[in-house]
């Protein structure tokens, strides 16, 4: 479990222990919600807001209900804890805290802060689709990146995704495609070696479409600077 979750689980346990002591009065208390590294350091390397957001609840001013808390919280994972400000909590972590989740990182690699696969939704992703009957541009490249991107977002949030690159190749386009080549036919292409043994492409310059059929595809792209 990574810190942050470790944490919330203890400042949680905190509140419970701090409501069956009578320290706080019993109701329906909202889970943590935000467990935070503070832009400045003197605040420690997470705050949490979870006395203000129980307030409500419990009736009393979040100061008072952090102290609460706090009071309750005994954890090596810290070696400070602050009050500040209007009711926040500063955690310090302990030195060997950080040591131990630099371990958990290594170990966990790429997968590190990915969520179990709890999710109960299952997405599937079409990206690319580039159409067979005309030529690539870089509007294709960048749905590549995107989609990809988001797949593996998905996979990271918990959630079981199927990518797939939709292969247009049925339709009108491509019984027109299939009776043009028929009624053109083009003689096979010279074979050539590419440096390595068994290995043959066509010569450059076979089997190219004419320049009048890609149109605006042909187009340069302007570029920028």
């Amino acid at each position: 479990m990574e810190v942050r979750e470790e944490l919330k689980e203890i400042i949680e346990k905190a509140k419970d222990a701090a409501v069956a002591a009578g320290e706080l009065p019993e109701g329906d208390y909202a889970p943590v919600q935000r467990l935070e590294v503070p832009k400045e350091k003197e605040f420690g390397d997470y705050s949490t807001n979870a006395a203000m957001q129980w307030a409500r609840t419990a009736h009393k001013a979040p100061r008072q209900i952090a102290a609460a808390v706090v009071k309750h919280i005994d954890t090596p994972l810290v070696t400070r804890m602050d009050i500040a400000g209007a009711g926040f909590i500063n955690f310090f972590l302990a030195r060997d805290t950080v040591y131990q989740e630099l371990k958990n990182i290594l170990a966990a690699g790429p997968s590190y802060g990915d969520l179990p696969k709890t999710q109960k939704d299952r997405f599937l992703v079409e990206y690319v689709s580039a159409n067979p009957t005309g030529p690539l541009h870089i509007g294709h490249a960048r749905g590549a990146a995107y989609g990809s991107a988001l797949v593996n977002l998905l996979r990271a949030a918990g959630y079981d995704v199927f990518s797939e690159y939709y292969v247009n190749d049925a339709g009108n386009q491509i019984d027109h495609l299939a009776e043009s080549i028929n009624a053109r036919p083009v003689p096979p292409a010279e074979r050539y070696g590419c440096g390595n043994p068994g290995r043959w492409l066509p010569r450059p310059g076979h089997h190219r479409h004419r320049p009048a059929y890609h149109g605006k595809g042909r187009q340069e792209i302007p570029g920028h600077g």
